[in-house]
Formats: structure tokens, sequence, C-alpha cells
């Protein structure tokens, strides 16, 4: 089950998505709409590769930062190149490894800790260097102990106030497999607002809160195709006690009374058909 709301305003900017049993694979996803095929990056122009960098923090799995960097020609979604010498791609004057996959094409990475300063420096074959970098900032919840579903509330973090190309997802769990995501983009803000009616799909006992951090930004020292950079951090996920007044006993009512109901719209709409 998905439902999605949108409150748009001048104070407010919020984006929240309600979902039940959805898996689906980011990177997958991510990268299916660009080429996976590769070139040697010395036989293309120079002047038209596009650069692409990530970085990746999970503060629940470990101390250290993944970092993503690809190369292409034909824009944003052309083919991926493999740096042919002297060009290279390093981070804090570290040499990226080069890999391959049949998903990705030929990609960059490397795991870097106790840094969320990244400077990116690629050297064409020309020897022409672009240098980009970028601070990846850590987001913290507030300690709480346990969520009222039926009740407006702020969910408060630790670190820095939201500042431009930024937005914080709050991302709250339940024990039957319901997840409630609540965004925000505004900036200066250090709180999500959560509202009764986003997270009527709760039900009550333990669950899990956490909150990831995005940035999103254009590179400043680029080629004529351009390039882009995007940071995630995921904080600790917190447990929390989800005091609702629908069990799971309730819900499952309910999932069984949608699918009758559904089983029903299509007998219907099966019958109108043979009538016609």
């Amino acid at each position: 089950m998905t439902k999605t709301i949108n409150l748009n305003g001048i104070k407010n900017s919020f984006n929240i998505t309600i979902v039940k049993l959805v898996f689906f694979s980011t990177l997958s996803f991510s990268f299916a709409c660009g080429s996976t095929e590769i070139a040697d990056s010395k036989d293309v122009n120079q002047s038209k590769i596009h650069q692409y960098y990530s970085i990746s923090y999970d503060a629940s799995e470990g101390n250290e930062y993944d970092i993503f960097a690809q190369f292409r020609f034909g824009g944003n979604k052309g083919t991926t190149l493999k740096l042919s010498e002297p060009s290279q791609i390093s981070v804090n004057n570290i040499k990226m490894k080069e890999e391959q996959s049949s998903f990705r094409g030929c990609f960059y990475k490397l795991a870097i800790k106790d840094s969320n300063t990244f400077n990116f420096k690629f050297t064409d074959t020309e020897n022409k260097i672009y240098s980009n970098s970028v601070v990846v900032n850590s987001i913290e919840i507030v300690k709480i102990e346990k969520l009222y579903a039926e009740k407006n509330q702020k969910i408060y973090w630790q670190g820095k106030s939201l500042e431009n190309k930024e937005e914080v997802i709050a991302i709250i769990e339940d024990n039957d497999n319901n997840k409630v995501e609540v965004s925000t983009d505004i900036i200066g803000s250090n709180y999500i607002s959560l509202n009764a009616e986003d997270m009527e799909e709760l039900v009550a006992g333990s669950g899990q809160i956490y909150m990831i951090r995005k940035y999103y930004s254009s590179l400043q020292e680029v080629a004529d195709d351009g390039g882009s950079v995007d940071t995630e951090y995921i904080s600790m996920k917190m447990p929390i006690e989800i005091i609702s007044n629908k069990t799971k006993s309730d819900k499952d009512e309910e999932d069984d009374k949608a699918s009758k109901d559904s089983v029903v719209d299509i007998d219907n709409e099966y019958n109108e058909d043979n009538e016609n």
C-alpha cells in the first residue's frame, strides 16, 4: 500500500510517503536509464567528459564514507569511461579504484574514514585538472522513546540546521512492515513536523526511526558537459515505542477488507465486460 501527501506553503514544504512492503534496488533504478557501455577516455573529446560523484555514510554500519565516481561521454546518461593514462581520479589525494559491472559500466570507488570533507581531483588525458570539494553534514535524532501516532509532534535532530540544496527525510518503521517517510527542505530548520494523519498506517508496538540527510549540487570545475555531486548521511536507527489505537490485528482486518473489496471490483468489471 502506498499513500503520498504533499504539503507546500510559504513556511512549510513537506513530502510525506507511507509505504507498506515496498522493496526495490535504488542503484539498479538509478543506472537503468544510463548507458552501461564502456569506452576508453583517450578516444573521446576531453572537453565532453561528464563527471558524477556520490558519497554515502550509514552511521549504523560503521565509520566509513563510501565514495563513487563515474565519467561519461555524451551527457549524464552517455557511455561510461575507463580513464586512460595519465587520466585519473583521486579523493583527498587517494587514488580511486576502478571497477566494472554489467549494470553500471565502468566506475570508481573508495572508502574513507574519519573525514567529512572531500576533494575530488580529476585529471584528463591532456593533464587538465578539475578540482571539486564537498562537505557531508551529519545528522542524528534527538533521543525520543515514544512516538504518538494520533498526535502532532516535532522530531528534532542534532547537527547543523538545513542548508541550501539539502533535504532531510525522517523514516519511521513499525513491527508490521509499515513505513512512514516525511521530508523537508526548509532552509534553517532543525526539525521535522509529523501530523497524526501522516502516521495513520502505523500500528502499536515496537518500531524504529532514523533520518537521512541529502545534498545535491552541480560541480564548480567541469568540462563542457558539466557534472554533479550528491551526498547522503544516514543516522543511527533509534528504537522507539509506537503508541497507537491501531493494533496489528486491526490493520490485518483492514487489509483483508481492502483485498476482498478489490476482488469484488474486479469481478464486477469482468461481468460488465461480458454483458457488453
